[in-house]
């Protein structure tokens, strides 16, 4: 009886050891399906990138972006944005060429907003969220001399 019962408690807790396990791949797949999806305009340097965001609901997000296939070599970024509070984020990216940059960015909206910082290399950036190309232009800083100009059809928008 006592061997039986041990064999229960064992039993019992693989099963919820197994369970607890699927339960959190269930959660970062719950969490996947439910973020928003985001356009990302940048300008770093001199070039700029797009990509895209996802958002969460937990108030924080992944972004990629890339200069493409115009600039060589291309050069591309991956980070993250924590919301900090109600219209304050902050955006820490980090890139191929070794550059890497924390940005203060501000919340338009739950899934829009706009940021600006400096890489570790001295190159100022700006960063839209979630606007459409007419609209990011305004926010976005090309180099001097330059200027962005929206494209009907992607890219969406170029530098000269």
């Amino acid at each position: 009886m006592a061997r039986t019962s041990l064999r229960f408690k064992l039993l019992i807790t693989t099963l919820a050891i197994t369970a607890l396990s699927g339960c959190a791949k269930l959660e970062d797949r719950a969490r996947y399906y439910l973020a928003s999806s985001v356009d990302v305009f940048a300008v770093v340097g001199g070039q700029l990138m797009q990509g895209q965001a996802q958002l969460y609901s937990d108030r924080t997000g992944t972004i990629a972006i890339s200069s493409g296939l115009t600039v060589a070599p291309a050069v591309s970024c991956s980070g993250r944005l924590s919301r900090t509070g109600t219209a304050a984020a902050s955006v820490d990216l980090r890139c191929n060429d070794g550059t890497e940059s924390s940005l203060s960015a501000v919340m338009l909206a739950e899934t829009q907003g706009y940021a600006y910082g400096q890489f570790s290399d001295g190159k100022q950036s700006s960063l839209t969220l979630g606007l459409e190309p007419a609209r990011a232009v305004s926010y976005l800083r090309p180099p001097a001399g330059q200027h962005l100009v929206t494209l009907p059809k992607k890219p969406f928008m170029e530098l000269r």
